[in-house]
């Protein structure tokens, strides 16, 4: 029997992906800050909350596996793009793709001295994901929730506090401060805080944690940066759950647009790889360079709109192919 999925949640990891695209098209700075507060800490957040007890060899077979794939496929097609570049343009080193998507680490966390052209770029989320998803299968062992809580607030801060002096390859030290995320959405999801009285409580606390961070943070998972302290901010991202959560549940109607949000959200997976090349190899292309020289609103709403188009009908046309759906993506 095939299971019938949480079109709420399809809905708000559609917003999440979007808001992705917009963050990385240069938008006006009080936008950036707005949404650098929940875009891809949400994904974890809605990971962590769908997230069942599984041993290391089930996570591995099933959940690592069907994310290593689509990176893995993905990381190639970065390379045949980046092959073509170079020969035609010359804007590109396959030499220096190869490093970037080995190392699994965005450019600009690199060590000094060694910033590459192309990087990861979105594709640093999957390899954090991946490691997530290999340590929560022995952290759900712990069965003391309050160890279970400090051991993932030590990860967080080993993560934040190492960044600063060195860069370890594959996005791990990302994962370790993605931890704080996955674990509010599985505990939303364990106490029932999306029904009962108590979520409503908890809400508000968040609520404040989000008008507390809002302020003067920026949340970079990437980065284990966290301007705020680090269970404010991961409080502030639960507020924007709760608050899209509640929205969607309630406004959601068969319109284009949610369909849309829907769409994105359902090929989630699809739509952050094909970002991953495009913000990887395009941005670094001449005439979007030239594009992109042109300063002002119109020039900025316009490579937004045009890259939100981009993931979307490049999303579409993947969603059209069974075999990569189902074989590479595993999306049936």
């Amino acid at each position: 029997m095939q299971k019938t999925r949480d079109s709420i949640f399809d809905i708000m990891k559609g917003i999440a992906i979007i808001s992705v695209v917009v963050i990385h098209s240069c938008p006006p700075w009080q936008l950036y800050h707005l949404l650098s507060f929940f875009h891809v800490p949400l994904f974890f957040v809605i990971s962590g909350y769908f997230s069942k007890e599984k041993r290391f060899s089930e996570v591995f077979l099933n959940r690592v596996t069907k994310l290593l794939i689509p990176l893995v496929f993905t990381s190639l097609v970065m390379l045949l793009v980046v092959s073509l570049l170079d020969a035609v343009c010359g804007t590109h080193s396959i030499d220096v793709a190869v490093k970037s998507l080995l190392l699994g680490t965005a450019s600009w966390t690199m060590p000094p001295g060694e910033v590459y052209i192309l990087s990861a770029g979105p594709l640093w989320f999957l390899w954090a994901l991946v490691f997530v998803s290999v340590y929560w299968s022995f952290f759900q062992r712990v069965n003391n929730e309050l160890l279970r809580g400090v051991l993932v607030l030590v990860f967080a801060m080993a993560a934040n506090l190492s960044k600063s002096y060195f860069t370890l390859p594959f996005s791990i030290q990302a994962s370790f401060g993605a931890l704080g995320f996955f674990y509010a959405g599985f505990l939303v999801k364990k106490y029932g805080l999306l029904e009962n009285v108590l979520g409503k409580k908890i809400s508000i606390v968040c609520l404040i944690a989000f008008v507390y961070c809002v302020g003067f943070s920026n949340i970079d998972v990437n980065l284990c940066a966290y301007g705020a302290l680090y269970v404010p901010e991961v409080l502030a991202v639960l507020a924007v759950f709760f608050a899209l959560h509640a929205i969607v549940t309630k406004y959601r109607t068969e319109s284009r647009l949610w369909s849309l949000l829907n769409f994105v959200g359902r090929y989630s997976l699809v739509a952050f790889c094909v970002h991953s090349i495009d913000q990887n190899i395009f941005v670094y292309w001449l005439p979007y360079k030239i594009w992109a020289s042109f300063e002002g609103d119109f020039q900025t709403n316009c490579a937004i709109l045009l890259r939100i188009m981009l993931v979307i009908f490049t999303t579409w046309l993947v969603s059209k192919n069974k075999f990569l759906c189902k074989k590479v993506f595993f999306i049936e």
